[in-house]
């Protein structure tokens, strides 16, 4: 699938608002780090290099659960 088509920003607009897009973008699907999930929203097309990417989130373990605490889990990048 291609992420680097994924647009998720208004064009040509404030610089900040671009680092998920461009985050998104540079990801390769099929390596990422433990603990790390990923959920991409796609609609189908005729082949799958017609495939619309319409939603990304990335989420995980930040710190693990232990019996003295409580662990943390976090959503680093949800966009659409």
């Amino acid at each position: 699938m291609a992420l680097r088509q994924f647009q998720c920003c208004e064009p040509n607009g404030p610089e900040w608002t671009m680092d998920a897009q461009r985050y998104i973008g540079d990801i390769n699907v099929c390596k990422t780090f433990d603990g790390v999930e990923r959920t991409l929203l796609v609609v189908a097309g005729i082949a799958p290099s017609r495939d619309d990417v319409v939603g990304f989130c990335e989420y995980g373990v930040a710190v693990e659960t232990t019996p003295e605490t409580e662990g943390v889990y976090q959503i680093s990048y949800i966009s659409s």
